[in-house]
């Protein structure tokens, strides 16, 4: 019997007792909660192979949901139900990184299908990188601590709905602006807050690797009174800008371009959407995940 935990992300009992009756009957344990904040905390708390969220939740939506655990819990993949088929959210659901994307009426036997499709997926990739050597990286239970505490938990868990949205409509114009293949914005935890743009897998842990917890401020840029650090990488192919900034809680705004682009206009652009992120990230918003939260217990 298989032990992988699956997470139930919906407010509605009906379904959630559907799913976890068919799941735990498929040799899966279960944890269900109602909302986007309570989902966070869970996660925090616990590591879940699959997590089912439908579209429409209390507090944000299962899409947001699926944003952030993308960027959160990369070893956890997100099975979205929708209401009804819209091919509009089915290309943004894969987009996001959705193990699969479903709508109602529900086949349970299909979602089996999928989450077990995704458990063997995993399982052969664990196989694969057995061999490797794995990327030093801080405890699980040293970042859950850290998560939890409202002091000392990330950017990418600082924000609510409004901020989100605005620092995408930002990114969104900066791309634009800079005509980038890939701008992305990283809080201290190398967590994704926002991101425009596509990476093949490998680039995009590559690039969580190599950004900094912290900025140091140049000394140059110190005596033109500047808070911004800048870092500049250029490849046959590629430059790399990545614009440090944000006190206490420190960010990385990357942009990944053409080398035909213009340094000068880039970092300008960069220099300027930073300001106006550095802005909305001091918005006074309360934490979108309760510092104390405890699992319902598996039906």
């Amino acid at each position: 019997m298989s032990a992988e935990a699956i997470l139930i992300v919906s407010a509605e009992s009906e379904l959630t007792e559907n799913l976890t009756e068919t799941l735990r009957g498929g040799g899966y344990r279960t944890t269900a909660v109602q909302t986007f904040g309570e989902a966070l905390n869970a996660l925090v708390l616990e590591r879940f192979q699959v997590a089912i969220t439908t579209s429409a939740l209390p507090d944000m939506s299962g899409m947001d949901l699926l944003a952030m655990v993308g960027s959160l819990c990369p070893e956890t993949r997100v099975i979205l139900i929708d209401n009804e088929l819209s091919t509009k959210s089915a290309v943004a659901a894969l987009r996001l990184g959705a193990a699969d994307y479903l709508y109602r009426p529900l086949n349970l036997e299909l979602l089996l299908m999928s989450i077990q499709r995704e458990i063997d997926r995993q399982a052969y990739l664990r196989q694969r990188a057995a061999s490797a050597k794995p990327l030093a990286s801080k405890p699980r239970s040293v970042e859950r601590e850290q998560w939890i505490n409202p002091a000392t938990r990330p950017a990418a868990l600082r924000l609510n709905h409004a901020q989100f949205t605005a620092l995408e409509e930002e990114m969104h114009k900066l791309n634009q602006q800079i005509h980038a293949e890939f701008v992305g914005l990283f809080d201290s935890g190398h967590n994704v807050i926002s991101a425009v743009g596509k990476l093949e897998h490998i680039d995009w842990l590559s690039l969580r690797e190599v950004l900094p917890s912290e900025h140091t401020t140049g000394k140059l840029a110190a005596l033109l009174g500047d808070d911004f650090a800048h870092t500049h990488f250029e490849g046959e192919q590629h430059s790399v800008f990545v614009v440090g900034f944000g006190k206490p809680h420190p960010v990385s705004l990357v942009a990944i371009c053409s080398v035909s682009s213009k340094p000068g206009l880039v970092w300008l652009s960069c220099k300027r959407s930073a300001v106006t992120i550095d802005t909305l990230l001091k918005m006074s918003a309360p934490p979108i995940m309760r510092p104390a939260f405890s699992p319902q217990p598996a039906r």
